[in-house]
């Protein structure tokens, strides 16, 4: 079992809570986890990571390459069949659907949060994100609540911090 981690976990960690310039030991502990085997994220992470084209695009194409790995394989795909099915298939309680057209194209519109959940269901992974876990939220498919439905492990950044016992010190 390993963390898989959503963009938000380096794009929000960076211009937020951990920028590369002022706390530089959470890169080094995502490094120092991925070595061993338990921090990972997916290729489609990476690509939504460049797209910014600055330190941390430059972080993730250098020191970090390896952390993001092919989210293409056939278990994978399998799954992300299963995530479709599941977000496609939800309804209020009315029996409506529940996520409208345009909210479903933009979940499966080639951005990684599918794919992620799919890697980690096919991988037996945890996956690890900064969005919330609002059920009723319908403008926004979020990665929380389709995990919740599929079964799929998920905590927040900061909740896998904690559990395994991150320590950044100041010396």
């Amino acid at each position: 079992m390993a963390y898989a981690v959503d963009s938000n976990g380096f794009i929000q960690a960076n211009n937020q809570y951990y920028g590369m310039d002022f706390c530089p030991a959470y890169w080094d502990w995502l490094l120092t986890n991925y070595h061993a085997g338990l921090v990972i994220s997916i290729d489609r992470v990476y690509s939504e990571i460049q797209a910014h084209q600055d330190s941390l695009a430059n972080w993730v194409s250098g020191p970090a390459s390896g952390l993001f790995l092919p989210s293409a394989d056939a278990a994978t795909i399998a799954c992300y069949q299963q995530v479709l099915t599941w977000v496609q298939q939800r309804r209020t309680p009315e029996g409506q659907q529940f996520y409208k057209n345009a909210v479903l194209n933009n979940f499966f519109g080639g951005g990684a949060d599918p794919y992620l959940i799919a890697y980690a269901m096919a991988h037996n992974h945890t996956v690890v994100t900064l969005e919330s876990s609002d059920q009723q939220r319908r403008n926004k498919v979020l990665i929380p609540v389709v995990c919740g439905g599929l079964g799929v492990p998920c905590i927040t950044l900061f909740d896998m911090l904690r559990i395994e016992q991150a320590k950044f010190v100041l010396e």
